[in-house]
C-alpha cells in the first residue's frame, strides 16, 4: 500500500514543480511589464498619454503584487538575486531577475 501511495504523490510534486516554474515565468513576465510601464509613464509628455500610463502602471503594479501573494500563500520566497525557494527547503528554482516575496 506504501508503494500506492508513492505512486499517487510523485505527479502531484511534478505537477506543483510545473506550477512553480510556470508562476516564476509569471513573475518575470508581469515584472518585466510593470517596467516597461513605469518608463512609458516617465515618458509620456502629453496628458492623455500620462493617463494612459498612469492606468498601464496600476494595472501591471496590480497584477504583479498578485502574483507575489500567489507565491507567498504557496510559501514560495523570491529572494533578490534571483532564487525561488519553498520554505520548507522541497523547491529550489532560480530565475535572473531580482523579485522580493517573503512569507
Amino acid at each position: 500500500m506504501g508503494d500506492r501511495l508513492n505512486l499517487y504523490r510523485k505527479p502531484n510534486l511534478e505537477k506543483e514543480s510545473l506550477q512553480n516554474e510556470q508562476l516564476l515565468h509569471d513573475l518575470d513576465e508581469a515584472y518585466e511589464a510593470w517596467q516597461l510601464a513605469l518608463h512609458h509613464f516617465n515618458q509620456a509628455l502629453d496628458p492623455d498619454a500620462v493617463d494612459d500610463a498612469i492606468y498601464l502602471l496600476i494595472a501591471a503594479e496590480k497584477r504583479y503584487e498578485g502574483l507575489l501573494r500567489i507565491a507567498r500563500r504557496k510559501h514560495l520566497a523570491v529572494a533578490m538575486g534571483g532564487e525561488i525557494s519553498s520554505r520548507s527547503g522541497k523547491v529550489g528554482i532560480t530565475t535572473g531577475n531580482g523579485h522580493t516575496a517573503s512569507r
